[in-house]
C-alpha cells in the first residue's frame, strides 16, 4: 500500500467533516431515493449500474427519474431537467448522460450539481424512486438504499497521492457491495467484510456498428479510442480475445475537439476505430466504420431480491 501523507490526511479530515455536517439534517422527499456511488475514483462502474437498476425499475412500471452530474459537459446551464423524448447536447450534458438517455431513452434525466434542487423536482412531478448516481459522498440527502460499486479496486490511499475518494472503512456505511464483474474485493475485505455483496452477472459481450446495429468483430488492427477510466484493462482484455488493437489513451469524459480530431484521424489512417457505447454516444462518429464494444450484463436474482424488499416495489 502507498504511504499515507499529511496531505492524504487533510483531505481525508476534510472529506469527513464535511460529510458528517451536511448529513446533520438530510433532506427527506416523497419519492424512494437510491444512490449508486463509489469509493474508487473512476471506473468503478457507478453508471452502468445505474442504467441497469433504471431499466429495472421501469419495466416494474414506476416512474423513475436520475441525477447526474453531467462531468466533462461543455455547458452554460445547469441543474436542468429533461424527460423522455427530450433532447439535449451531447457535448453540453456529458458522455454519461448522453449514454443513459441512449439506452434507457424513458428515463427522466436530471442533469446539474445541485443534487438536493434536482431531487427535490424530480419528487415534485412524481417520480415514484430517484436513482442518484454518484450520491455515496453526498450526505444531505437521505436515501432508502445506499449501494457501492467496484471494479478492479486495487490497495491506495485517498487523493491527492493515491485514488481513493475516501478511507476504505467508509464501506461499512454502504447497505450493500454491488460489483462488476472483473471485480478485485481486497479492499472489501479488508475495509468491511461484512457488508452485503452482489456481483453483476457477465452474460458475454457483442459489437455494434456505428448505426448500433450487430456486426462481427474487427479483423484488422485497429486504434481503441475508449475516452473511460479503465481503458488499459479493456486493451488488455481485447487482445485476449484475439483483437489486435492499440490503445489512444484517451482520458475519461474526454469531450475536446483535440480528442475527436484525434480519433477521427486515426480513424482514418487504420479504416476504423474502437470505441465503447460511452464514446459512441458523445461523439456521434461517422464518415469511417465504428466497433462499438458491449459488455452484456444483468442484475442479479439475490441483488433484485434485496431490492425489492428495501425498496417495496
Amino acid at each position: 500500500m502507498k504511504k499515507t501523507g499529511l496531505m492524504e490526511i487533510f483531505y481525508s479530515f476534510l472529506r469527513e467533516s464535511l460529510r458528517r455536517h451536511h448529513g446533520e439534517r438530510p433532506y427527506r422527499f416523497s419519492s424512494k431515493v437510491i444512490s449508486v456511488g463509489s469509493v474508487q475514483a473512476g471506473g468503478a462502474g457507478k453508471t452502468p449500474i445505474s442504467i441497469l437498476i433504471s431499466k429495472y425499475l421501469l419495466e416494474k412500471r414506476k416512474n423513475v427519474g436520475i441525477v447526474v452530474l453531467g462531468y466533462g459537459g461543455k455547458r452554460k446551464w445547469d441543474n436542468k431537467i429533461f424527460g423522455p423524448g427530450q433532447s439535449f447536447c451531447n457535448i453540453e450534458a456529458g458522455d454519461e448522460a448522453s449514454l443513459i438517455k441512449k439506452e434507457v431513452p424513458g428515463l427522466i434525466i436530471a442533469i446539474g450539481k445541485d443534487k438536493n434542487y434536482l431531487c427535490k423536482e424530480l419528487s415534485k412531478i412524481g417520480c415514484d424512486v430517484i436513482v442518484l448516481e454518484d450520491g455515496f459522498q453526498w450526505s444531505s440527502i437521505e436515501v432508502d438504499l445506499n449501494i457501492v460499486s467496484i471494479s478492479n479496486n486495487k490497495a491506495s490511499v485517498p487523493f491527492p497521492k493515491g485514488f481513493l475518494r475516501e478511507w476504505g472503512s467508509s464501506y461499512s456505511r454502504a447497505d450493500c457491495l454491488l460489483s462488476m464483474p472483473n471485480a478485485d474485493f481486497s479492499e472489501i475485505k479488508r475495509w468491511a467484510p461484512s457488508i452485503k455483496k452482489f456481483k453483476i452477472k457477465s452474460i458475454g459481450s457483442a459489437w455494434l456498428n456505428e448505426d448500433w446495429k450487430p456486426t462481427d468483430p474487427p479483423s484488422t488492427k485497429l486504434p481503441l479510442a475508449a475516452g473511460i477510466a479503465n481503458s488499459k484493462n479493456l486493451e488488455a482484455e481485447l487482445k485476449s480475445e484475439g483483437i489486435d488493437c492499440f490503445n489512444l489513451n484517451i482520458p475519461d469524459h474526454a469531450v475536446s475537439s483535440k480528442w475527436k480530431n484525434l480519433v477521427i484521424t486515426n480513424a482514418r489512417s487504420y479504416g476504423g476505430v474502437i470505441i465503447t457505447k460511452k464514446d459512441a454516444s458523445r461523439w456521434n462518429l461517422k464518415g469511417f466504420p465504428c466497433w462499438i464494444r458491449v459488455r452484456k450484463m444483468e442484475l442479479p436474482d439475490d441483488f433484485l431480491k434485496f431490492l425489492n424488499d428495501n425498496i417495496m416495489l
